[in-house]
């Protein structure tokens, strides 16, 4: 469910599709915390710099609500949430805005 949700639905044309997404994705990750970790942000990453305005939006999203439901499962359980997120990841989630702007891709 996670894969298809990656690869064929954050970036769909329908901006509700893709926000839908997002949100399953952000359902499905307490249940998958170190997939949601190691594979799914890891491939979200690049796609947040994507020319393709309908990628982008969707990783960005999907990367907000994973990282927000890892947020509150990591609360849940009285850990930081980087006993879940590695270092690269959360420099490149830290870094979304800047290269957003150094490239253009703002809107």
């Amino acid at each position: 469910m996670i894969d298809h949700l990656l690869t064929m639905k954050i970036n769909h044309w329908d901006g509700t599709i893709r926000e839908l997404s997002a949100k399953a994705l952000h359902n499905l990750a307490p249940r998958a915390p170190e997939y949601s970790a190691t594979h799914v942000l890891p491939a979200l990453l690049p796609m947040t710099l994507s020319p393709d305005l309908h990628v982008r939006h969707g990783a960005i999203l999907s990367c907000a609500e994973i990282v927000h439901a890892l947020y509150k499962l990591a609360a849940q359980r009285d850990r930081p949430v980087t006993d879940y997120l590695d270092e690269k990841v959360v420099q490149s989630l830290k870094q979304i805005h800047q290269q957003l702007h150094d490239r253009h891709l703002y809107r």
